[in-house]
């Protein structure tokens, strides 16, 4: 199973062009990966994570400065995530893996997911968020 999920993140990344310079998943310290699925404001952002306990998720990401600048748009992106997956959880005292600021993360895990249906997936989230920008 996992080998069949880092070839799911890589190919993720990859559809999205996520990679980086070398042709890798991009990771922090405290995840196996990551790829921007989608950035409606600065700091709230959509995003697809491989993490250390082995899941695949699709998270809604909002930093605390966002709420803060942007209450309207991120209480619009929220109610929005939250309808698109009617099964989102809030990952509780979560902390960013880079430089542990307060962050809201909202969740569905997707690592029993076939990867086309993973990768429609992603194109129907763009589709359904672009007008929040």
């Amino acid at each position: 199973m996992t080998e069949a999920i880092i070839q799911k993140m890589y190919e993720i990344a990859k559809d999205l062009d996520e990679l980086n310079a070398r042709g890798k998943v991009k990771k922090f310290s405290k995840e196996k990966g990551y790829a921007k699925v989608y950035q409606i404001k600065m700091g709230c952002s959509i995003w697809v994570h491989h993490l250390k306990d082995g899941r695949l998720i699709i998270d809604l990401l909002i930093m605390e400065a966002a709420s803060n600048r942007y209450p309207d748009d991120v209480n619009r992106s929220l109610q929005r995530f939250q309808s698109f997956f009617n099964n989102a959880t809030k990952y509780e005292e979560f902390k960013t893996a880079i430089d542990e600021r307060n962050a809201e993360r909202y969740f569905v895990e997707i690592s029993d997911e076939k990867l086309d249906n993973i990768l429609e997936l992603l194109r129907k989230i763009k589709l359904n968020f672009h007008d929040l920008i």
